[in-house]
């Protein structure tokens, strides 16, 4: 008998190397069975200890209890600060969990929620049955944003744009929010009324694929990329852009979605910000401010430290924050040493890895009789095992 009639390895569960949280709106299947698959560790199965670091360095957790833990402070059953960020460095599987996260707390009764309940069961039953009593009786989901700190955008539209998305796919009325960006409906009664006679112009700056369903869609969920192209298009005709008018801030935003779509008959129980590669955003804030957004990082902080009790923020980065400004050119380490003073203040925790877990994760046990016989003759001399494969 071979080796690979017991057990084969699974390629498929190694996602290319990586797993990527913009999957969960890109890719929504392969973010489903990345969420599925992600494998947790109990605090039995450290696979680094507390004392392998420094005197002083932050708390050393595992995954299922650090999940455990998230869960109860955005429930309120831990009352603290609205903030948390997690460290683990490069290839550790940052990613995988925030999607994994972003799955159990934005449809907490689907299937693939069970499923990734059962896996903290498996690594920790206790932990698990904790999970699943917070969630029965939440009866509800939470509003998620997930957030990829490794591209470019602006942080409050992409924020804004999210929410919307989310709202939109619930078919919740968003009417409300949108009043507060009149701009928005502007660019979209033009693109409605204007793109047949300038088709030309619209496929010049959107391109030969786009519609004017796909425009609307986008503008509906205040694209500020597809505005800033129908601006432009209606300066050309109209000789002037389209004016920013009403409350355009992320303060105002979040606090209006809070008040509207987050709480007790609510839809949604409150809103949770998952922000994956938050150290490598911060450096691009200060690099590129006027595509991030001038102060983006400082409005975020003081809209979840406003609303606290309605909003949750979940950083994830590879180092220690003040690391990141060694990494920026010497003129702009004073502004990113801003955006680091701040944050610097939120609770941290060292989040710790467990690679044969994840290896065992990765092989397929096929023949299940075989490998318990061989596991009863351990005993034996590894010659003798290795012979009779």
């Amino acid at each position: 008998m071979r080796l690979t009639d017991i057990v084969s390895f699974r390629k498929d569960l190694l996602f290319n190397g990586a797993v990527q949280v913009g999957w969960c709106e890109t890719d929504p299947p392969r973010a489903q069975k990345a969420a599925k698959y992600y494998v947790f560790h109990g605090p039995e199965y450290h696979g680094v200890a507390q004392d392998d670091f420094e005197v002083g360095s932050h708390k050393l957790i595992d995954t299922a209890n650090f999940t455990l833990d998230i869960l109860k402070r955005i429930t309120g059953e831990i009352a603290d600060e609205p903030f948390a960020l997690a460290i683990a460095g490069y290839g550790t599987g940052k990613s995988h969990l925030g999607v994994t996260l972003s799955f159990l707390l934005g449809a907490p009764d689907s299937k693939i929620a069970g499923q990734i309940l059962s896996n903290v069961t498996m690594a920790d039953s206790s932990i698990g049955h904790q999970m699943q009593n917070i969630l029965t009786g939440l009866n509800q989901p939470f509003l998620v944003v997930t957030v990829n700190g490794m591209q470019d955008f602006d942080l409050g539209g992409e924020i804004i744009r999210q929410i919307l998305l989310a709202l939109n796919q619930r078919g919740l009325d968003t009417g409300v929010l949108e009043d507060l960006r009149p701009r928005f409906k502007t660019a979209i009664n033009f693109t409605e009324s204007f793109f047949a006679p300038l088709e030309n112009d619209f496929i010049k700056h959107f391109g030969q694929v786009s519609s004017v369903k796909d425009i609307v869609e986008m503008l509906q969920t205040q694209d500020e990329v597809a505005f800033s192209k129908v601006s432009t298009i209606y300066e050309e005709k109209m000789g002037s852009p389209i004016y920013a008018m009403g409350k355009e801030s992320l303060h105002d935003f979040i606090r209006l979605t809070k008040e509207t779509y987050c709480g007790t008959g609510k839809p949604f129980a409150s809103i949770v910000i998952l922000f994956d590669e938050f150290g490598r955003y911060m450096e691009f804030a200060v690099q590129k401010p006027h595509v991030a957004g001038s102060g983006a990082l400082q409005q975020l902080f003081e809209c979840v430290q406003a609303y606290g009790d309605g909003v949750f923020f979940l950083g994830f980065v590879q180092y220690e924050l003040k690391a990141y400004i060694s990494r920026v050119a010497p003129e702009l380490r004073e502004d990113l040493n801003r955006y680091v003073t701040r944050y610097e203040t939120v609770r941290k925790v060292r989040l710790s890895t467990n690679l044969e877990t994840l290896m065992s994760n990765l092989l397929e046990k096929k023949n299940q009789a075989e490998i318990l016989r061989r596991l009863k003759g351990a005993k034996e001399s590894p010659d003798s095992i290795q012979a009779s494969m």
